[in-house]
This record gives C-alpha cells, sequence and structure tokens, in this order.
C-alpha cells in the first residue's frame, strides 16, 4: 500500500513541475484559416479560431503582451489582433514589446466602449470592421508619422454611432468602402494624398457636415459615398488639379442640397445618378476637360443653368438632365459629342437650343416633353435624329435642319402644334413613319421629303400626321408638272388645273406653292394668260 501511494505521489509531483515550466513560456495561440471543405489546426494551441477563406488555409502566430494580442509580420513589424480591457480614452502605442505597430487587424476592436482612440503614425492599415459598432466612440485621431501611406479598411468604423470628429493623418491614400458609414460625423477635411475614396464611405442619414473639399489627388469616389447626408450637404468643392482621371460612380452625391457645382479642368467619368434629386441645384459648371456623363446623372435635380465650357470635350448619356424642368439653358460646346435618349426629356423650362454639328446622332426622345422649347438650331455636321426627339414639344416653332442630315426618326415631331412649316433637305433618304404634325414640308422636287408627303396622303395616314402640303423650293417658274424643264405638258396640266380637271390629283392638290409656278404674269392667279404665257416659253426655247 505504501508503494502505491509512493508511486501516486510522485506522478502527481511531476505533473506539477510540467506544468510550472509551461507556465513560464510566451503565451501562443494559433490561428487557422478555414475554407468551405477543410479545416487545420495544432493540436497543441491554446486557441483556435477560423476564418472563411474559399483557397487556401494558413495559421499565424498570436502573441499577447498586457492588453494586446498580436500577430508578428514578415518585415519585423507586428498587427494588433485583439484588444481585451478598453480604456474610455485609448491611446494604441506606436510599439509593443520593442516591434513597430504597422497595422490594426480585422475587428481588433469592434463593439468596444472607447470614448475616443488615437492611432499612431506608424500605422498603414486599418482593417476590415476594426472598430466596427463602437457605440461610444465619438472621437478618433489618426496621427502623422512614419507611414507613407494609410488604408482605412470597409466598414472600418462604420455604425458608430457616437462618431462626431475624425482627423486624418496628412498619409491616408484610402478611405475603404463604408468606412464611416452611420456615424454622427459633423466635418471631414479629406487631406490631399487620399487617391480612393470607397463605396458608401460617407452614407448616412445621420452625418450632418454641410461642406466637402474634394482634393485633386483624389481619382474614385465611389457609389453612394456622401449620399442622402440627412440633406445638409451644402457645398461641394472640387479643387483644381490632378492629372489622373477621376471617377465618380454612381448615385455618389444623390440626395444632397448643393447649391453650385463646378468641375474642375480635368477628365471625368460622372456615373448613373451621381447627382441626381439634387432639390437646390442651380448652377452646374464644367471647365474643361473630357467629360463622360452617365445615365440620370442630374435626373431630377432643379438646376437652371447648364455651361460647359469650349475648352471641354463631353458625352452625354441617356437621361443625363431628365425631369430637371427648371433648366433654362445650355451653352453646349464644339467639342460635345454624344446626346443620348432623353437626356434632356421634360425639361420644361428650356426655351432655345444650338446643337453643335460634332454631334452626329440625336438619339430617341433627347428633347421629348421640353413643352416650353421654342427655338432648335443645328449646325452642320448632324446626320440623323431619332425617334420621339421632339415629340410633346408643343411651343416648337422654329427648326433649321442642316444639309448633311440624312434620317429623321418616327414621330420625331409628333404633337409639335406650332411646328407649321419645316425643311426637309435633300441628303435626307429616310424619313420615319408619321414624322409628326407639320402642316408644309418645304423640299425640293423629286426628294424623299415631297414623295413621304404624296405617300402620306395616298395612304390616308392623318391620324398620325397632319401634313397637307409640301412647297417646292426649286421650281421653275412653268414647271407646273415639276419635271425640271419648260413644255407643252405644263401649258396642258396648268389648263386641267384651271378648268377644275385636276381637283382629285395629289401633287397638284398638296403642292402649297403651285401658284407661285403657274402665276408668270404674278398676278396672284393662275389663268388663260398665264398658259398663254407657258406656250410662248416654249416658243421662244423652241427657236434657240
Amino acid at each position: 500500500m505504501k508503494n502505491k501511494l509512493y508511486k501516486l505521489t510522485s506522478i502527481l509531483l511531476s505533473l506539477t513541475l510540467v506544468c510550472s515550466m509551461f507556465a513560464i513560456l510566451p503565451t501562443k495561440t494559433f490561428a487557422a484559416e478555414v475554407d468551405n471543405d477543410n479545416v487545420s489546426a495544432n493540436a497543441n494551441a491554446d486557441e483556435v479560431s477560423a476564418d472563411v477563406d474559399d483557397n487556401s488555409v494558413s495559421s499565424a502566430e498570436t502573441f499577447t503582451s498586457g492588453d494586446y494580442k498580436y500577430t508578428k509580420n514578415d518585415d519585423g513589424t507586428v498587427t494588433i489582433s485583439e484588444y481585451d480591457e478598453p480604456d474610455s480614452e485609448l491611446e494604441i502605442p506606436d510599439t509593443i514589446d520593442g516591434y513597430t505597430v504597422t497595422a490594426i487587424g480585422e475587428q481588433a476592436f469592434h463593439v468596444y466602449d472607447a470614448n475616443s482612440v488615437i492611432i499612431p503614425g506608424s500605422v498603414k492599415s486599418i482593417g476590415y470592421r476594426a472598430f466596427y459598432g463602437c457605440a461610444y466612440l465619438k472621437s478618433v485621431i489618426i496621427e502623422n508619422g512614419s507611414a507613407s501611406s494609410v488604408s482605412i479598411g470597409d466598414w472600418a468604423f462604420a455604425e458608430c454611432w457616437s462618431l462626431e470628429n475624425i482627423t486624418l493623418s496628412d498619409s491616408v491614400t484610402v478611405i475603404g468602402n463604408h468606412a464611416f458609414e452611420s456615424t454622427h460625423l459633423k466635418s471631414i477635411n479629406i487631406p490631399d494624398s487620399v487617391v480612393t475614396i470607397g463605396d458608401g464611405a460617407f452614407h448616412g442619414e445621420n452625418i450632418s457636415f454641410k461642406s466637402i473639399i474634394i482634393p485633386p489627388s483624389v481619382e474614385s469616389i465611389g457609389e453612394y459615398a456622401f449620399a442622402n447626408l440627412d440633406s445638409k450637404l451644402e457645398n461641394i468643392t472640387f479643387l483644381e488639379g490632378g492629372t489622373s482621371k477621376l471617377t465618380i460612380k454612381r448615385c455618389a452625391f444623390s440626395g444632397c442640397k448643393a447649391k453650385n457645382l463646378v468641375f474642375p479642368d480635368r477628365d471625368m467619368q460622372i456615373g448613373e445618378d451621381a447627382f441626381s434629386s439634387l432639390e437646390s441645384l442651380e448652377s452646374v459648371e464644367f471647365t474643361g476637360g473630357k467629360i463622360a456623363l452617365g445615365e440620370c446623372v442630374f435626373q431630377y435635380s432643379s438646376v437652371k443653368n447648364i455651361v460647359f465650357s469650349p475648352n471641354c470635350t463631353i458625352s452625354i448619356d441617356g437621361c443625363a438632365f431628365k425631369d430637371c424642368d427648371k433648366v433654362e439653358s445650355i451653352i453646349f460646346p464644339e467639342n460635345v459629342t454624344e446626346l443620348g435618349g432623353a437626356a434632356f426629356y421634360n425639361c420644361k423650362s428650356l426655351k432655345s437650343i444650338t446643337i453643335p454639328g460634332s454631334v452626329k446622332k440625336i438619339y430617341s426622345g433627347t428633347f421629348e416633353s421640353c413643352e416650353n422649347l421654342e427655338s432648335v438650331t443645328f449646325e452642320e455636321g448632324i446626320t440623323s435624329i431619332g425617334d420621339h426627339v421632339f415629340l410633346f414639344c408643343i411651343n416648337l416653332q422654329n427648326v433649321d435642319l442642316p444639309s448633311t442630315l440624312t434620317s429623321i426618326g418616327q414621330s420625331a415631331f409628333l404633337a409639335c402644334h406650332k411646328l407649321k412649316t419645316i425643311t426637309i433637305p435633300d441628303n435626307v433618304t429616310d424619313i420615319n413613319d408619321h414624322i409628326g404634325d407639320i402642316e408644309i414640308i418645304a423640299c425640293n422636287r423629286g426628294s424623299c421629303a415631297m414623295k413621304y408627303v404624296i405617300e402620306k396622303a395616298s395612304k390616308n395616314e392623318y391620324h398620325y400626321d397632319i401634313i397637307t402640303k409640301y412647297k417646292i423650293l426649286d421650281a421653275i417658274a412653268g414647271d407646273t408638272d415639276l419635271d425640271g424643264k419648260v413644255d407643252i405638258k405644263d401649258a396642258t396640266r396648268l389648263q386641267m388645273a384651271i378648268s377644275g380637271v385636276l381637283d382629285n390629283d395629289l401633287e397638284y392638290t398638296l403642292m402649297d406653292n403651285f401658284n407661285d409656278v403657274a402665276d408668270l404674269n404674278k398676278d396672284e392667279k393662275s389663268d388663260v394668260n398665264d398658259v398663254t404665257l407657258i406656250q410662248k416659253m416654249i416658243a421662244v426655247y423652241a427657236a434657240k
């Protein structure tokens, strides 16, 4: 019995010794990344944490120093991975255990109770959701320091409901997606180092800063980056400079309260709905550069004046200014290359427009329902007017079509009730069905327009068109049959017209200036005296 007790005591003493040896070693944990199918972990690890990765499985050694847990980076620096006992005022050290802190890891401080945080200038990267959901956090300072480039990760400070003030270092280059979404920021100073502002970076109804300055270093502003700022954002300033193209993505500033927008002399791609629904917007000015305006970019905004500098080369996509019913004037540069479909749909206050010849095609519905539009001038160079371009422009009276025009789309001038006459050039070879409510089409003999009118009349399609006459511009006096010469046929035709035989002849009844052609003695009537003059003309020609 004594021997058995002795052996048991020896075993217990040995176990105690082994445990005490492990107690003086550095605390270690091992993190394992997990894909959808496999798990790899060290059986001797004190703690295992798993992250999803579709491609690989890896592990990183974690150390503890005071309240901080950290991992070592390949360059000899460290990343803070966790903080156990947050203080109300947290100042993150720039070194831990003699190692420089260069990164704050994913979710390292999320949902902690700190009121303020100071991040040292050594930090290059603030990770995904690093401070996400810190409900009591009011102030964040990212100090200037040794880091030449600082990246703020996606959702890094999102859902920090109390966050009112943020100071960014002069080295911040990337503000990640949703980085400050759903905070209470009252102001923001974006340093002239930032290149990328991510999707939804400052999105949220409780963000209340009134002004924002975009430095020339910025190359990309993400979707909904500043959208719906509780209708507080009144001043948006883009600073001059910047050699790289600026991309402003979908809905980036949608719903803001800016009154005046001046874009710098810089190449820009402005995406769909980027400045839509700006109810206080009064003016937009583009000072230069190659500008591409995306679909619906200013849709539903209250803009009155749109100015494009002569230095601009611009393309305007579909619905760009749709339902901007307060637009009064637009000055297009000579280098505008495209007017997209419905680009100025329902711009009810627009009264006149000049379209440069650099625009080759005007797409469907570009000026549809511009009900106060009175005059349109097309410069030489335009070749195509699409369907419905001036549909329901009920006050349109004057249209000057260029000689370069080759096609007119369906219902292009339908419901333009005050447009009584339109001159269609000879180069037009394609007139789609139902051009519109035009009483007289002025054209040359034998032209597509003349044939169009006669064909419409013969088909009795007046339920779509109110085209009742055509006027021949190049008619020869005495050439009553419009064959380009004066001969006995013309005298006979005039005699038939006088006697009423031609009353059912379409070409005769639809020709608005028949009397101008037949009235040789200019007594304002066509009669037998004019027939005699035609016969004398024929005799003179025959004598020659």
